[in-house]
């Protein structure tokens, strides 16, 4: 998020105008406007900002503002026994920076709690169930700005209530959101409504933001991402280029209603929406929306089997190029064949045999690539005392299978010595220890010019697999990023070395 939408998001949650966020950090309320507006950067005078926090931060007290800031800013819940001060430092920190948005994205879905059978369905009576309006509904209404928006989409959900058995859901949106994230309680009920339809079988088929405007596509993925894991969500993404002057949303249960706004640009405000039950409007907006699907490539996909997991890296593995990961524990592609073949002769599970067996058969053409390839490898290297003492699935981030083998320390002194040998024989091969336990929550591998994949590392199992270049790229470049703040080459080579033989000393002792 922009410095601008920052801001606009705060003033709407603790309902502060323009003069009264100016009298608290003392100047002109036409400063405040600008900002809100973008006609005006982040004031490079950090004390503005800080005034900004402290003022914000006494100004949210309500349990929903607090929730709704928590969200936004990627903390835990900020209890109502939190001091003012760490709210100050937290808005103070967020308003700083431009927050990188691969970094939101990995941290909501490690956290992401949601599986299919955590949905609560709640019981259903009769299939012709008709919940009573209090007031009839005009066949097409008209609603200005965010205020009409939000209203418009409370009338969509009761239409939605009263028609909980229709299949399929028509989303597409450019335009921002906050008009939703701002209202908590309206943007839960929504979410659990949904929910619970994904589960009763409706599918929902989704057009993402634009692939010129990244962070807000990366802030889709996060704010869908409960609904995302019911598997049920088809999501898509038109590949070229637009011109960022016209935004569209739309949002159609066909045969039922349809809610459509089109504005100037993705934060104009000023815009219209309608609302209509009219059966040939409906009708028309649907064909638009298959129209431009039509033109669209799939952007990603969810799932919890790990079978198709290990079809996705089998992609990976057959593709040629860089690749960058992120993974806890060592990387499979990095195991010893004496490794893998241990485990295969000790344990019964097919489908542990077979991904095992993927890795063995894949090892010729992993080293041939390092010849011509980088390959980045960010890894936990935990201490000799979590290896001793610790179960750590050997190449899988936790225990998703029964009969999974362990590393032992006789193991895990295998493959580190085959990373030293990889380190010592292809230059194009960097191994990188990561230390920050905040990384251990996802494993993350992106191959150029292809496809990235998530796995969120706790119960319940969860995949991402995403096809979109432009997150894809991101995805790699925010890997490369975190390598190089480590360091992995020149002297931080020698150095890793000289760890990795240390803890192999250790292990042996």
């Amino acid at each position: 998020m922009t410095f601008q939408e920052k801001l606009q998001f705060l003033m709407k949650i603790t309902q502060t105008s323009n003069k009264e966020l100016a009298a608290s950090i003392s100047v002109d309320p036409s400063l405040i406007s600008l900002l809100r507006t973008g006609r005006r950067k982040m004031p490079q005078n950090h004390t503005h900002i800080q005034k900004m926090a402290a003022y914000f931060a006494r100004h949210c007290s309500a349990d929903y503002q607090r929730q709704a800031i928590a969200e936004m800013l990627d903390m835990p819940v900020l209890r109502s026994d939190i001091p003012v001060s760490r709210m100050e430092q937290a808005m103070y920190q967020w308003l700083c920076g431009e927050s990188d948005p691969v970094s939101r994205l990995l941290n909501v879905l490690a956290d992401v709690p949601v599986s299919p059978s955590d949905v609560a369905v709640p019981p259903v009576a009769s299939e012709n169930l008709v919940l009573p309006r209090e007031h009839a509904m005009p066949e097409t209404q008209f609603f200005f700005g965010d205020n009409g928006r939000l209203e418009a989409f409370r009338q969509s959900l009761q239409l939605y209530t009263e028609n909980v058995y229709s299949s399929e859901l028509l989303i597409t949106s450019d335009e921002s959101v906050d008009w939703l994230m701002d209202d908590y309680i309206l943007r839960k009920d929504f979410m659990m409504k949904f929910l619970s339809a994904l589960q009763r079988g409706m599918r929902i088929r989704q057009i993402m933001p634009s692939m010129n405007l990244l962070s807000r596509c990366v802030d889709s993925i996060r704010q869908w991402l409960p609904l995302y894991a019911t598997g049920q969500v088809e999501a898509y993404y038109y590949p070229r280029l637009r011109d960022n002057l016209y935004s569209r949303g739309l949002v159609i249960l066909p045969g039922v209603y349809a809610m459509v706004s089109t504005s100037l640009g993705p934060d104009y405000t000023d815009h219209i929406t309608l609302l209509t039950t009219n059966p040939q409007l409906i009708e028309g907006l649907t064909r638009e929306f298959y129209t431009l699907l039509s033109q669209c490539r799939p952007a990603l996909k969810i799932f919890s089997d790990p079978d198709t997991a290990s079809k996705c890296f089998r992609n990976i593995l057959n593709k040629s190029g860089d690749i960058v990961q992120l993974v806890s524990p060592l990387s499979a592609q990095t195991a010893p064949s004496t490794l893998l073949e241990e485990c295969i002769n000790s344990t019964d599970n097919r489908a542990l045999k077979e991904t095992y067996q993927l890795y063995m058969d894949s090892g010729e053409f992993f080293e041939n690539r390092l010849k011509t390839n980088t390959y980045v490898d960010l890894s936990r290297l935990p201490s000799a005392q979590d290896i001793l003492t610790t179960e750590i699935p050997v190449v899988f981030p936790y225990m998703i299978m029964p009969n999974q083998p362990c590393y032992t320390p006789e193991r895990y002194i295998l493959h580190l010595r085959n990373i030293l040998r990889l380190l010592d024989q292809y230059e194009n091969y960097h191994f990188v220890p990561v230390d920050d336990e905040s990384q251990y929550r996802f494993n993350l591998v992106t191959a150029e010019g292809g496809t990235a994949i998530l796995v969120k590392n706790t119960p319940p199992a969860l995949f991402m697999e995403i096809d979109r270049p432009i997150i894809v790229q991101s995805c790699q470049e925010y890997l490369y990023r975190q390598a190089g703040q480590i360091g992995y080459k020149g002297i931080y080579r020698e150095k890793i070395k000289s760890r990795i033989r240390t803890l192999i000393q250790e292990l042996t002792k």
